[in-house]
C-alpha cells in the first residue's frame, strides 16, 4: 500500500515538529550597527534624515503538512446486460439449458488461456510417439514436442483432419478420443467454441459447470471475424491446472491467444465474473460426449 510522504524531513530546514530551527541570538553592538548602516541607505524612506526606519518585516515559515491522499472517487459498478435469446443462441449449449437469473458477482480470478494444438506445425519432424485411445491402441502416430504440448493443451487438430479430445490418464498415460466438435469437447458433450467457452475448476462452489459468465473486462474485445466481444462466456471446461481462483479462456487457435493482451488483458490478470445464467437438467454438462 502506497504512504504519503512527508514534504520536509529532519534535515531539510525543519524540524520533526515543522517548527523552524531557531539561530544563536544576534550581539546588541551587530544589531545597533545595523541601524545605523541602513541610516545610510539611499533608496526609500531610509536615507531621509528624521524619518523612522521601516520595521524589518519577519515572515513566517509556512505552516508543513503531510500531503494528504487524492480523494478516491467510488467507482459505478459495472451494469450486467440482459442475457437475450440472440446470445443463448451463440453459446455453446444445448437449447433450454440454462435458465437466466439475476446477475450474481463471483469475485475476482486470474485468467490464462488455451488452445486447440495444430499438428500441422510439426509436419516435417519424425513421427516419433504415439496418442493412444483409453484400451490402449494407437490413435494416431504424432511428433514427440506435439504429443507434450497436446498433453496441455488437451485438444488437438491432426493433419488427418481429425479433432482429438483428452479422455483421461490411464496408467500414468494420457488417453485420447476423436471427437465430433470442431473445436474439441470441454466437460460432458458441452463443445468448445472459441473466446466463448472457459475452463474453471470442477471444485469452484461459485461457478457451475454450464453457467453463463459476464465479465465485464472482455466486454468491446476485438474478435477475429471482425466482431467485438459482448462479455458473455461459458463455463464448458476444466483442466489439471485451473485450481480455485483460476480460469482458462479458449481462444481456440494459438495465434489467436495475443487478442488478450491487444484488448488489455495480461496473463493472470483478475478478472470479474458475474454469473447471469445457471443450468438446468438439460445442459450439456450432463449429456454423454459424441464421438467421431
Amino acid at each position: 500500500m502506497a504512504t504519503t510522504n512527508r514534504n520536509f524531513h529532519e534535515g531539510n530546514g525543519f524540524d520533526r515538529d515543522h517548527s523552524p530551527r531557531r539561530s544563536p541570538a544576534f550581539p546588541l553592538t551587530t544589531f545597533c550597527l545595523l541601524i545605523v548602516l541602513a541610516g545610510c541607505g539611499g533608496g526609500g524612506n531610509a536615507g531621509t534624515p528624521g524619518t523612522p526606519l521601516d520595521p524589518i518585516a519577519v515572515t513566517e515559515p509556512p505552516t508543513i503538512q503531510d500531503e494528504e491522499p487524492a480523494e478516491q472517487t467510488p467507482s459505478e459498478p459495472p451494469v450486467v446486460p440482459t442475457l437475450s435469446q440472440v446470445v443463448l443462441d451463440e453459446l455453446p449449449l444445448l437449447p433450454g439449458s440454462v435458465n437466466p437469473i439475476t446477475p450474481k458477482y463471483v469475485g475476482k480470478f486470474r485468467n490464462t488461456h488455451y488452445y486447440v494444438k495444430e499438428e500441422a506445425a510439426y509436419a516435417s519432424k519424425p513421427k516419433n510417439s504415439a496418442l493412444l485411445r483409453p484400451d490402449g491402441s494407437v490413435l494416431a502416430r504424432v511428433n514427440l514436442e506435439f504429443k507434450r504440448l497436446l498433453d496441455i493443451e488437451g485438444s488437438g487438430l491432426l493433419m488427418d483432419g481429425r479433432v482429438v479430445n483428452f479422455a483421461g490418464v490411464i496408467n500414468g498415460t494420457i488417453r485420447y478420443l476423436p471427437t465430433a466438435h470442431g473445436w474439441g469437447r470441454g466437460v460432458g458433450n458441452c463443445p468448445l467454441m472459441a473466446f466463448r467457452s472457459i475452463a474453471v475448476d470442477k471444485a469452484q462452489v461459485k461457478i457451475k459447470f454450464g453457467s453463463v459468465l459476464w465479465l465485464p473486462e472482455t466486454v468491446g474485445m476485438s474478435l477475429p471475424d471482425g466482431t467485438t466481444h459482448d462479455g458473455f462466456w461459458v463455463a464448458s471446461d476444466t483442466g489439471g491446472a485451473i485450481k480455485n481462483d483460476r480460469i482458462d479462456i479458449f481462444s481456440g487457435k494459438e495465434s489467436w491467444g495475443p487478442i488478450l493482451a491487444q484488448h488489455g488483458i495480461r496473463h493472470l490478470q483478475g478478472l470479474k465474473i458475474h454469473v447471469v445464467a445457471t443450468p438446468n437438467s438439460e445442459t450439456c454438462v450432463l449429456h454423454a460426449p459424441e464421438r467421431e
